[in-house]
């Protein structure tokens, strides 16, 4: 399966450019998706999408339970991001997933699949015995990615079991979300109950 480029560049600081590239298929039960990241700017970027899948040796690991999935319209967008907290929701602790790190002039591809339907998932409104579910056919997949520069004072810290997967010392930059899409048609599980916080 052939990568298509489709650029999206950061626009937040001007000598720093992205490209984001994005293929996928739904065949056989299973949503594939395939990604790379190339980092043409001067500092090294940290975004949330470190985790490895299951198994991790594999070629397409499972990504469920490790990223976001949210289903508007005709689209299903898969979110690696860092949960941006719903107004009115107040909670204990924040879920930060694990980061990536891509150095200047590096390009890192990733590979992942998605059991079908692919499922809604939310942080903070997990799935719960009363929630109520629509099948439905998506004409698009998204992949968003959020991220920030690793300037100097910021410390990735390898987790041992996954040398390529870091924790921060410190604060964390602002976060910044790069979007692509493509379009595949991917059969989805919509969350309809009023309980569901959409990201």
């Amino acid at each position: 399966m052939a990568i298509s480029p489709t650029p999206c560049f950061a626009t937040e600081t001007k000598d720093m450019d992205i490209l984001l590239e994005l293929d996928c298929r739904a065949e056989q039960g299973k949503l594939h998706v395939r990604y790379a990241l190339r980092n043409d700017g001067g500092l090294p970027l940290l975004a949330y999408d470190g985790a490895p899948g299951k198994p991790p040796e594999a070629e397409w690991p499972d990504l469920a339970g490790q990223l976001y999935v949210s289903v508007t319209g005709d689209k299903v967008s898969l979110k690696r991001i860092l949960a941006p907290l719903p107004p009115g929701i107040e909670v204990n602790r924040v879920f930060i997933p694990p980061l990536s790190r891509t150095m200047p002039g590096e390009r890192r591809e990733v590979r992942f699949v998605l059991d079908e339907p692919v499922a809604e998932r939310s942080e903070f409104t997990p799935d719960f015995p009363g929630a109520t579910w629509r099948e439905e056919t998506a004409r698009y997949v998204e992949l968003q990615l959020g991220c920030f520069w690793m300037t100097p004072g910021m410390e990735p810290v390898p987790f041992p079991a996954n040398p390529k997967a870091f924790r921060l010392k410190g604060a964390h930059g602002a976060q910044s979300f790069l979007t692509v899409q493509k379009q595949c048609a991917v059969r989805v599980k919509q969350r309809t109950d009023a309980a569901f916080r959409r990201l």
